[in-house]
């Protein structure tokens, strides 16, 4: 596998994932926009973050039996629609729940992580995930940067309608150039053998 692939897997994982970290520099912001304190604003924050976890919880498992390809793209789009709920958003309860299923969607770096290793084989599966990873990293810390600098200039709504765009952008870009990720595992739903497998599985562990 040409190794430009991996980079455009790592390219991808920072987008995403900088979905779940843009609101931080903003919750000034929010708070102003919407009359409430800062703490209460936080929640925005608090909401991202418990989705982003409750996503990996159960759709992670869901990349070893279904196509992965396939998946990613539905994620995207359902990323991007809660991306723009969130830049519509007329209240801070409604900007607390479209935030919630932005991090719920925004789980695809741990998608293409395995994705990449599985593509990758055993010969170059620590440099793919390596790759992988380093842009995972660098979306976490470049993207509070981004919205605060774009926040600043035209305000906080033009942050997320831009990465509703980066979503739909990064879903027809990733269905063109990955290849199919053909499910490895022909077992039930991975959730009900959790704790069979980090019982049994010292890998795992």
């Amino acid at each position: 596998m040409k190794r430009s692939i991996y980079w455009l897997m790592a390219a991808a994982a920072g987008i995403v994932v900088a979905n779940n970290y843009y609101n931080q520099p903003l919750l000034a912001e929010f708070a102003l926009a919407f009359h409430a304190s800062e703490r209460q604003a936080g929640t925005v924050s608090v909401a991202a973050q418990t989705g982003y976890a409750l996503g990996l919880l159960l759709f992670v498992p869901l990349g070893d039996k279904l196509e992965r390809r396939s998946m990613l793209r539905t994620l995207l789009c359902i990323a991007s629609l809660a991306l723009v709920a969130v830049a519509l958003s007329p209240t801070l309860n409604w900007l607390v729940a479209a935030s919630f299923v932005t991090g719920l969607a925004s789980v695809a770096p741990q998608l293409l992580t395995p994705f990449a290793a599985q593509l990758a084989g055993p010969q170059q599966r620590g440099e793919a995930v390596g790759i992988v990873m380093f842009g995972l990293l660098c979306g976490i810390l470049v993207s509070r940067s981004i919205s605060g600098t774009i926040a600043g200039h035209f305000g906080w709504r033009t942050v997320y309608w831009l990465a509703a765009a980066a979503m739909l952008v990064t879903a027809v870009v990733l269905s063109r150039m990955l290849p199919r990720g053909q499910p490895s595992y022909t077992g039930t739903y991975l959730m009900g053998s959790l704790w069979t497998l980090l019982r049994e599985e010292p890998l795992v562990r």
